[in-house]
C-alpha cells in the first residue's frame, strides 16, 4: 500500500504554479487509490480541504504561521482503512518535556 505526503509553501494553485497544479491533478486524477497529502505554509492560518474537484485522495492542509500554533504531527498509516493520515497538534510543551527526560 502507498501513500504520498507533498510539503510545499506555495498556493498549489496560485497562476504563477498553474502548470505544476494541473501536472499534480493528473497524477492525483490517475492514482485514485492512493492518497495524497500536500501540506502548505502559505497562508499560515490552520485549514484542512480537498480542494482538487471529485478527488477525494488528495488532502491539502494549511498549517498556521510559525510560532503562532503548536506543532502538528502527522502521521501516515496508508493501510489504514479510510484514514491513511493522521494529524494531531500538540503543546509545544509535550516536545520540549521529551527532550529533558
Amino acid at each position: 500500500t502507498r501513500a504520498v505526503v507533498m510539503f510545499a509553501h506555495a498556493i498549489p494553485f496560485h497562476p504563477k504554479f498553474l502548470p505544476i497544479w494541473d501536472q499534480l491533478k493528473r497524477i492525483v486524477q490517475d492514482n485514485p487509490d492512493v492518497p495524497f497529502l500536500y501540506l502548505q505554509g502559505d497562508l499560515h492560518k490552520f485549514q484542512a480541504d480537498t480542494p482538487m474537484e471529485n478527488m477525494d485522495n488528495f488532502l491539502r492542509v494549511i498549517v498556521d504561521k510559525g510560532g503562532n500554533a503548536d506543532p502538528m504531527e502527522v502521521i501516515v498509516d496508508p493501510a489504514s482503512q479510510g484514514a491513511p493520515f493522521k494529524l494531531r497538534r500538540r503543546p509545544l510543551s509535550v516536545y520540549q518535556d521529551n527532550e529533558t527526560s
